[in-house]
């Protein structure tokens, strides 16, 4: 397994081809690599993004070789099945995505383990669960990204987060 570090966390890119189109998302993402991203999260849910699962599994494994050839952790996230079968670095849950079943899991079978947290009291109930290995705080500014976000937390509540968590941020 990796070994977990604060570094590893510092330029953590969320992306999927739902962001970038598919003909640009490889493309973009080596320039990310490049330019020295730290650890990639594939994230393939939301409006635009791939329905086919053959087509998934196309993309991620193609990210996952160039996350490999630039030694950069490759997450999946919250597809349990897919980091498993591709054996990927990890896995990132959010707080609705039934986590602690697929953390566990995840963990038994030596991948890195995240979670999102927007709240204090998230925060704080982490620390509680030993086998997370970071926590994921956000989103700091507005963003369409997803349908369901929280909130924008802003910079100040990201730095008073950061400084309460146990984990890497």
């Amino acid at each position: 397994m990796t070994n977990i570090s604060r570094e590893m966390f510092q330029t953590y890119l969320v992306a999927g081809t739902q962001n970038t189109g598919m003909d640009d998302f490889l493309n973009i993402l080596e320039q990310a690599l490049q330019a020295g991203i730290t650890c990639f999260q594939f994230r393939e849910k939301g409006a635009g993004s791939l329905q086919d699962s053959d087509a998934i599994l196309k993309y991620a494994t193609a990210a996952q070789a160039l996350c490999r050839h630039y030694q950069v952790p490759f997450i999946i996230d919250n597809n349990l099945d897919l980091a498993l079968q591709i054996n990927a670095d990890g896995i990132h849950v959010g707080q609705s995505d039934h986590p602690w079943h697929k953390i566990e899991t995840a963990k038994a079978h030596g991948l890195i383990t995240g979670l999102s947290c927007h709240t204090e009291q998230e925060l704080h109930q982490s620390h509680n669960q030993p086998i997370l290995d970071y926590i994921g705080i956000g989103p700091i500014f507005p963003t369409n990204s997803k349908e369901d976000a929280k909130p924008a937390l802003g910079t100040n509540r990201l730095r008073f987060l950061t400084q309460q968590s146990e984990l890497p941020v």
